[in-house]
């Protein structure tokens, strides 16, 4: 009798055990939401992406996969910057999901975690990106709320806006919504070391100075510079300046000459050793809190190879009827006095 009782204890602790199992694999079922542990960008939907818009309050910028790369729609179809493109997007699929921290919509707009159709208060609204494939379907959609910094710990608050809860990314990444901070602001190609030949700069009052070398191994030297009294530094540098140039911006279509500081131009011409020439013409005047207005264009020499021709298409493509800005503190490295190449004679 007593080996039944022990036995019937037996059985029913392990019915119990067995539940209990049962109940806390359902909590965590319940506790742990599909979406903790995995990316917030999937790789299957980046593979369908055809366009990506970005929107913050009256700020949105649409991002437009096209030829093989990305271009700005509101700034003409001028290209987008690729590496940005990439570490952002990639940046996405890499980071994943840490935890659910709320679906109270108080909470949810205290986080910005609102779209902008449920926020009464648009500063509740968070920064809302959206992917659509090549029918315009959506496929993706993510709101991007505050920051969490904490205890030494940086992340950022998300929300799936077709889901009622908060989560948290334990890393920190940023959303731009401004179109010009997505566009490709490098300007001439840059390997200057090995592929510039000569560099023109011709200022607004006249007083060129000309740059040149022999092959991509040689010294530069500077019309009417005696080479023993020509800072080499300094003209490296000037070269590399040129080199580096970027654009901050475009003009807004319908602005005059006189507006942009154009009335006045001033030159940089590049020519490389394998017959391509780039050329960037300036305003003299600077305008808009330190910008100055600039124009380019390249030409290509017969003889030269294909694959320079179709750099110097694809150059005139990108810039054909643009003005974009320059920076004044960039401009003001490039059109120099002459003495500033020049030595100073010891005393």
């Amino acid at each position: 009798m007593k080996l039944k009782w022990i036995a019937l204890v037996t059985a029913v602790l392990l019915v119990l055990a067995v539940a209990a199992y049962a109940i806390t694999r359902m909590q965590q079922s319940v506790e742990r939401p599909r979406r903790v542990g995995q990316s917030v960008l999937d790789l299957s939907v980046l593979s369908r992406a055809a366009s990506l818009r970005i929107e913050d309050g009256e700020r949105s910028v649409t991002l437009i996969s096209a030829d093989g790369g990305w271009v700005v729609r509101e700034a003409g179809g001028f290209p987008a910057d690729e590496s940005k493109m990439t570490d952002f997007l990639l940046g996405l699929t890499d980071k994943t999901v840490s935890h659910r921290v709320t679906t109270s919509e108080d909470k949810l707009a205290e986080l910005k975690l609102l779209t902008p159709e449920e926020a009464d208060d648009p500063a509740s609204a968070g920064t809302l990106l959206v992917v659509e494939d090549d029918e315009g379907k959506t496929v993706y959609r993510l709101l991007v709320g505050d920051s969490r910094s904490a205890e030494g710990r940086t992340g950022r608050y998300v929300r799936f806006p077709q889901e009622e809860a908060g989560y948290l990314v334990t890393a920190e990444f940023s959303v731009d919504s401004e179109p010009q901070a997505w566009l490709q602001s490098g300007i001439l190609p840059t390997d200057h070391k090995t592929q510039y030949r000569s560099v023109t700069v011709r200022p607004a009052d006249g007083g060129s100075l000309v740059l040149t070398r022999d092959d991509a191994k040689a010294d530069w030297s500077v019309e009417g510079i005696p080479a023993d009294r020509l800072r080499a530094g300094r003209v490296n540098s000037l070269v590399g300046d040129v080199a580096n140039l970027e654009l901050t911006g475009l003009a807004d279509a319908g602005r005059s000459a006189a507006e942009l500081g154009r009335e006045r131009t001033q030159a940089v011409e590049v020519a490389f050793f394998d017959g391509r020439v780039y050329t960037l013409d300036v305003g003299g005047e600077a305008v808009d809190e330190d910008a100055h207005y600039a124009t380019a264009r390249a030409d290509v020499s017969d003889d030269a190879g294909e694959d320079q021709h179709q750099a110097v298409r694809a150059f005139n493509r990108r810039f054909e009827g643009r003005v974009f800005a320059l920076d004044t503190a960039d401009v003001s490295r490039i059109f120099v006095a002459r003495d500033e190449l020049i030595k100073q004679e010891q005393q």
